[in-house]
């Protein structure tokens, strides 16, 4: 670790607030709660919110909270991860902000190390690796492997144009594994109702950043469980994820950014296309709904683009490029079937 004691008991006037959505995850809640009110940082305002949760985790909640002053519970109809995210920060007091998911946990120094390196740097984000563990907490070795996050400073539009077509570029996506300052939240929501909430408002909080700080150490645990949301049969709402490529696509060629993280965009939106196409069933109506929306989306964007971009069809190879072999051998099937599928 990288920094000393002595920094960690000396500069802690700076309330962080950590919000922990929670739903059906009664088995792991205080792993994950235990985790945090054991932070070296002291100064949490630590933000329990219980979605509606059917199980005990309502009930474990209040427990925490008559034993920690630092705990506030909210219980809320269930409305998903997405409405929970932004109860929290709507009571968050905190200068800055961070989440934890209610079936992980954080190694000790996360929010010392994280809120020092903020202050180092003067930096709007700081980030971390963070690893994938089993039920048990033990690392699952070959999903750890080239962990993209390097001790460096870099500018949100960096992350966008370099660090986003990296291997492994989903540690820029996801929210856990920072700390944020309270007002980049300014403006900026999670989509209430939508899975791959992350996908659709990364890009978001990057474009706001001025400076981000960045740490190698592995600091959060990703844990793998056989129900969590990622880990279920693949339905139509995971198609949400298709839909927050396309807007991340828009956002880029809106804000200028070049056409080889623009065409990269692209590349990841056919892979999740394709993806969709192999799991989804094809005679479901709200699978043509859905194909229908992200379809005309598709072509207006691409549409414009090449209109309105001198030069732009040479990136057309780029973008094909950046799809692995298998996807790009059935893109042109995909593409030709939700022509028929919606009657084109």
């Amino acid at each position: 670790m990288t920094m000393g004691n002595k920094f960690i008991k000396e500069n802690q006037e700076d309330k962080i607030s950590v919000i922990i959505p929670l739903y059906k995850v009664e088995k792991y809640i205080r792993g994950c709660i235990d985790s945090v009110i054991s932070q070296t940082y002291r100064n949490l305002e630590i933000i329990l919110v219980d979605d509606g949760s059917p199980d005990a985790c309502g009930k474990i909640c209040d427990e925490y909270a008559e034993k920690d002053s630092r705990i506030k519970v909210v219980h809320r109809k269930n409305g998903g991860l997405s409405a929970a995210r932004n109860t929290g920060i709507n009571f968050a007091t905190g200068k800055y902000i961070a989440f934890v998911d209610g079936d992980d946990h954080i190694h000790p120094d996360m929010y010392s190390q994280l809120h020092f390196s903020i202050l180092q740097s003067g930096a709007d984000i700081a980030i971390c690796n963070f690893l994938y563990v089993d039920e048990s907490g033990k690392k699952i070795i070959d999903a750890n492997k080239n962990m993209p996050i390097k001790t460096e400073i870099l500018t949100g539009r960096d992350v966008l144009e370099r660090k986003m077509k990296e291997k492994n570029w989903w540690y820029w996506i996801v929210a856990w594994n920072r700390l944020y300052k309270k007002e980049l939240f300014e403006g900026i929501q999670f989509p209430i109702g939508k899975q791959h909430e992350d996908e659709f408002t990364a890009h978001l909080f990057w474009n706001k950043c001025r400076k981000v700080s960045c740490i190698e150490d592995a600091l959060y645990m990703y844990v793998q469980r056989e129900h969590s949301i990622m880990s279920e049969k693949y339905s139509v709402k995971r198609m949400d994820e298709i839909e927050a490529h396309l807007d991340r696509i828009k956002f880029l060629i809106d804000n200028e950014y070049s056409a080889e993280s623009i065409y990269h965009s692209f590349g990841i939106y056919y892979n999740s296309l394709v993806s969709s196409y192999i799991y989804v069933k094809k005679e479901d109506i709200e699978v043509k709904r859905r194909y229908k929306i992200i379809y005309n989306k598709y072509k207006k964007l691409y549409r414009d683009l090449m209109k309105n971009n001198a030069g732009i069809k040479s990136k057309v190879e780029y973008t094909l490029s950046r799809i692995s072999p298998y996807y790009f051998w059935k893109l042109k099937i995909v593409l030709n079937k939700m022509k028929i599928i919606l009657g084109e």
